[in-house]
């Protein structure tokens, strides 16, 4: 159950959704580790999933490159739930190659824990590049408020458009 200032159901929804396809762009390149990195340039896994939706209907691609963008920027607080998610999947795992008698993996425990965001004491500000976009401004947001229509079994197209407000408006045809 997901609780806290400002949690809902839905909250705990997008912040699966975001954990769930940002694990799609990685079952491409993989999950590159900073010695990797050295020695390979790490695809933009924004064009890594445009790739992968290019032949899907617009409102699906769009849905996908906006989850994207959002968990790659980490400025809302689904987004940073989703990124420590992350970090805690690789930190449970070295733990236990470290338990298997694997000692080389203390080096990711300690990178995984340092990306942790840091419990914010109530009432304080989130830091400013991983904190909220201000009140007014657009959100990522076809994402945060998607909503689907029922669609019947043989309703096989649907239509979309763009609010404007944040949302991403699909039903049936």
């Amino acid at each position: 159950m997901v609780s806290g200032p400002g949690c809902s159901p839905s909250t705990g929804l997008l912040t699966a959704l975001l954990g769930a396809l940002h694990g799609i762009s990685e079952g491409r390149t993989g999950d590159l580790t900073p010695l990797t990195r050295k020695y390979v340039t790490a695809a933009d896994p924004r064009k890594v999933v445009a790739d992968q939706t290019a032949t899907a209907h617009p409102a699906i691609q769009s849905l996908f490159a906006d989850a994207i963008a959002e968990f790659e920027e980490g400025t809302t607080p689904e987004a940073r739930c989703a990124k420590d998610a992350d970090k805690l999947d690789c930190l449970l795992r070295a733990a236990k190659y470290r338990a298997a008698g694997i000692p080389a993996v203390q080096g990711k425990i300690d990178r995984c824990r340092a990306a942790l965001t840091p419990p914010q004491p109530s009432g304080s500000p989130t830091p400013r590049s991983r904190s909220t976009p201000p009140a007014g401004s657009p959100r990522r947001p076809q994402v945060a408020q998607a909503r689907a229509a029922p669609v019947g079994q043989h309703q096989t197209r649907c239509s979309s458009r763009n609010t404007g407000q944040g949302r991403l408006e699909m039903s049936g045809a």
